[in-house]
């Protein structure tokens, strides 16, 4: 990550500033106190393919829609001249590649005598240290391993017990393996930063089959998902909503047992829609929510998203809409769980 530093023993004049900015390897842009484009380098102007002249003056709303969704950098820049700085993630569309470009922006509020300027520097999510990779890989494979020998412990235990506490620790082995096989995809992931919705939920799909389904199940689980880079916190949020609710349908859903489950991942402008339904026997009125069900409440609000829930004699729709990583935190409150039979 580039960090930048005040120095205020010496300073560059304008010329020397502008020659430092313009070498960066990394994209910069310098903003004037009213949010406009004073200076975009080589770095930025070959990432965006735009002329000089095209970027000069430039405000914040049209500077956003150089990149994917229409990002909102107004928001990013009143952010930053409140409390001085600030980041958020980005996607830019790469001529050439099938997917998009994943980039850290970072902002920061300069001052020079009595003028007041921003700096934004945008990093390319993939392109760090060589040796970076490796070593979050490295964890992330001990992580993993570390989390197998607690869930193998939670299983013998649970085949020691008996009567309600025997269906206790099965979904606390259910939990454990999920959060390991999160950070094997998120090891496994190319830059351990972010991840593709739909390798992620592919990657879920797959350990749900192996953990609670085999090869003789007549339970099927679908995926259709769109390649949604997701940060960190997205990646556990989502895919411990996943293990949740898909766990919950394979239990309870299907009393004959044999049906289908569905997990979707889309993009629909500035948000992000996750779904998983099944076409089982509803949830009937008179269940009363478990402890699963609220770890998903607390999951969307901690992905500053809105759930809701379709039931009926069909099956059951979950469906979550969050906002892209980067994104503002809406003002208004998260509608929270909308429940419709």
């Amino acid at each position: 990550m580039v960090r930048v530093k005040r120095n205020h023993a010496a300073g560059l004049d304008e010329a020397s500033a502008n020659l430092v900015i313009e070498s960066l390897g990394c994209a910069v842009l310098v903003l004037d106190s009213q949010g406009r484009v004073a200076r975009a380098n080589a770095a930025f102007r070959a990432m965006t393919s735009q002329a000089p002249a095209a970027l000069a003056g430039l405000a914040m709303d049209r500077l956003g829609r150089l990149f994917e969704g229409d990002a909102d950098l107004s928001g990013l820049l009143a952010e930053v001249k409140a409390k001085g700085q600030s980041e958020t993630w980005l996607q830019l569309a790469a001529p050439g590649r099938a997917r998009s470009r994943t980039l850290h922006c970072t902002a920061r509020r300069i001052s020079g005598g009595r003028r007041e300027a921003y700096l934004l520097v945008f990093e390319d999510a993939g392109a760090a240290d060589p040796l970076e990779p490796h070593r979050d890989a490295e964890l992330g494979h001990r992580v993993k391993n570390s989390l197998q020998i607690i869930a193998a412990f939670v299983a013998a235990e649970q085949r020691r017990v008996g009567g309600p506490s025997r269906a206790s620790y099965a979904a606390i082995g259910s939990r454990i393996v999920a959060v390991s096989t999160l950070y094997d995809l998120l090891s496994r992931s190319g830059n351990c930063a972010t991840l593709e919705g739909d390798r992620l939920l592919d990657g879920l799909a797959e350990a749900l089959r192996r953990a609670l389904l085999g090869e003789t199940s007549c339970i099927a689980i679908s995926v259709e998902a769109e390649p949604v880079w997701l940060a960190p916190e997205q990646v556990e949020a989502v895919g411990l909503m996943v293990n949740e609710l898909a766990t919950n349908a394979i239990k309870h859903a299907f009393p004959e047992g044999c049906g289908q489950i569905r997990l979707g991942l889309r993009r629909e402008g500035p948000d992000i829609v996750l779904e998983v339904s099944d076409n089982g026997r509803g949830i009937p009125a008179e269940a009363r929510s478990g402890l699963g069900s609220r770890y998903v409440v607390a999951f969307a609000r901690q992905l500053r998203g809105d759930l809701s829930r379709q039931t009926g004699p069909g099956g059951t729709r979950h469906e979550i809409r969050f906002p892209l990583a980067g994104a503002p935190i809406p003002l208004g409150p998260s509608r929270g769980l909308e429940l419709t039979a």
